[in-house]
Formats: C-alpha cells, structure tokens, sequence
C-alpha cells in the first residue's frame, strides 16, 4: 500500500509542477479507470480531461461530478477522434498509467503524433512495461482472464520520436527512493530490493517526453 501510495504521489507532483509551468493547459489522464488523481492534484487555471472506455466512464460518473473546467470522455487510445472535439489550448499536460502496455509501437506513435499535431506544447508521462515484462505477462497474468492476450514493452524510449513530433526527455524512477525511506524493517527492505532496484527496472519504466 506504501509503495502504491509512493508512485501515485510521484506522478501527482509531476503534473502539479507541470500545471505551474503551463497556465490554461488541458491535462489528459488517459486511462483514468476510477482513479482520483484530479481531486489530489487540483486543476487550477487548466482544464482537466478524464478519459477512458465508455462503461469506465459510465460508472465512473456514479462517483465524479463534471465541472466547467473537468470533463470525462469516452475514448479510446488506439482511436483519436475524441482529441479532436476537445477546445483548443495552446499546452497539454498528459499522463498515461497502465495504457502503453496494451498498445503497439505504431499505435502508441500514432497517439503521440496526434497529441502533437492538437497542441503547441506537450509534456507526457507514461509508464511502460519492458520487452521481458511484456514477455513474461505471455504465461502469467490476470489480464489473460478478461480476454486481453496481447501486451507491449519497450525498452528504448528513442522509439516513440520517430514521426510524432515528441522527444524523449528522460526516465523517472517508479519508485523514488525518498519514498521507499519512509518504510520500516523488513518492509523497507524488501521493497527497496523489488520496487526500487534492478527488479523493478527489469519489468517497469516511467517515460517522460515533451514537444
């Protein structure tokens, strides 16, 4: 639970401090499931666009109420004709959890193409699964049970600049270490060794890319 809490907090304080680099920015959490993260990190002077499938957002307007500056869409990543009716402003703040994995190489660079081609400005966060993490979810995964039978990795984060307009900027680490020192005991030294150490980088990478 420390460690969900951990990487969840680091990705909030990355879009808090985008949000101040770029006033009247649209920030798309694409894949948003029924995660809070626009009631942690406040959307002030931006816009914020939940987006995910259809029934996420059905069920997820049980539990959130839309506002002048946040709205839920329907979407889908591998299908950009959402982006297109979202207004114009000159900046996007995005981040993407649990989303490259499902995607190809070709349709995530679509995705970033298009993303670049709305906004002047872009800064993207996303978390990607390794080419042996993709491997591995092949023999052991719950997503196997509903239907999912095909996942991504990438290792070389280069790959994604190749006609999109984006640029890698550099890679983050799941879990800081910062976070993982507010452990105790054992806890903390096991999650030093499998959440923040070789481990965790053979199966997990956090990207971060901007245009």
């Amino acid at each position: 639970l420390g460690i969900a809490r951990a990487r969840q907090v680091n990705k909030d304080n990355w879009v808090k401090e985008k949000a101040t680099q770029f006033d009247g920015a649209s920030i798309l959490h694409i894949g948003c499931g029924l995660d809070s993260r626009v009631e942690r990190v406040g959307i002030p002077n931006c816009f914020w666009y939940d987006i995910d499938f259809p029934e996420v957002i059905k069920e997820r307007k049980r539990y959130y109420i839309e506002s002048e500056n946040y709205r839920m869409i329907e979407g889908d990543a591998r299908d950009c004709k959402w982006l297109e009716n979202l207004p114009k402003t000159k900046s996007a703040i995005v981040v993407m959890e649990g989303v490259s994995m499902y995607l190809s190489l070709e349709e995530l660079k679509r995705l970033f193409a298009n993303i670049s081609k709305q906004f002047e400005k872009v800064s993207v966060l996303t978390d990607c699964y390794t080419l042996f993490a993709a491997k591995m979810t092949k023999y052991k995964n719950p997503i196997n049970d509903v239907g999912v039978n095909a996942v991504f990795g990438i290792d070389d984060p280069k790959l994604l600049e190749d006609n999109t307009g984006i640029s890698f900027v550099k890679e983050h680490e799941m879990t800081p270490d910062s976070f993982i020192q507010e452990l105790k005991g054992t806890e903390k030294v096991i999650f030093k060794k499998v959440y923040g150490g070789k481990m965790s980088k053979k199966l997990y990478r956090l990207y971060e890319y901007k245009k």
